[in-house]
């Protein structure tokens, strides 16, 4: 059973870590770095912190490995981390209850399972004043995201010769105070995560008259401008 409950943490670990971790590899080379499908992302996440808690409940004489004990003092305040990533790269995804309760599950077991299990030293209540701190910090950007922020809409995706990368035009429609146009180049099409570079910001309703393609697969061709892809 310990070995269970650690691949469990183990794997709320990384799951917790994934995009914040893949944000920060990527941009210092001017990348960003998204979850392909954030809302099967969220479930997988949020059902193994349901798992951790149910065996919790079921194991309370069982004692954890340290490094589960670790592990479950350092995921609140990554989970908060990961939130405001979710909240800034997937906004228009948050805007139902079902997508909220997806951030708020895992959040809601990870502070049970610090509470119950990490050790009693000055760290913990370090990392849990700092939780909340964050966790209120965190509170008006969901709302703002739900009730104010306006989506972005991919309006065209063009794909280069070799397949392997293509560009998308974005229309972001920012309500009164107007919006932009954007082209996002992505490397690579992967069913787990994308990694793009935004090479061109332009003004709001461009796209409708924007001449975009590719010259070959490493020139894209933006209005007669000429955008080199490594």
């Amino acid at each position: 059973m310990r070995k269970s409950i650690f691949c469990l943490t183990a794997s709320a670990l990384f799951l917790t870590a994934f995009q914040p971790l893949g944000t920060l590899l990527t941009a210092p080379f001017g990348y960003s770095f998204s979850i392909s499908n954030f809302t099967v992302f969220s479930v997988i996440t949020a059902l193994i912190f349901i798992a951790l808690t149910i065996l919790s409940l079921k194991k309370n004489d069982e004692p954890h490995s340290k490094a589960s004990l670790v592990i479950f003092l350092i995921t609140t305040p990554l989970l908060i981390i990961d939130s405001f990533f979710y909240i800034i790269l997937y906004h228009e995804n948050i805007r139902t209850r079902a997508s909220i309760l997806l951030l708020i599950i895992p959040l809601v077991c990870s502070f049970y399972l610090m509470l119950k299990y990490a050790e009693v030293t000055i760290i913990k209540p370090i990392i849990l004043s700092l939780s909340v701190i964050m966790l209120l910090m965190l509170l008006p950007l969901v709302f703002i995201s739900v009730f104010f922020s306006s989506p972005n809409t991919v309006i065209k995706t063009v794909y280069a010769q070799d397949s392997h990368r293509y560009a998308e035009v974005i229309d972001s429609d920012q309500g009164a105070l107007g919006g932009d146009t954007f082209v996002d180049v992505y490397a690579a099409d992967n069913p787990f995560f994308k990694i793009s570079k935004r090479v061109y910001e332009g003004n709001w309703g461009e796209w409708e008259y924007m001449s975009i393609y590719w010259k070959d697969e490493h020139t894209l061709v933006i209005n007669s401008h000429e955008y080199y892809i490594k």
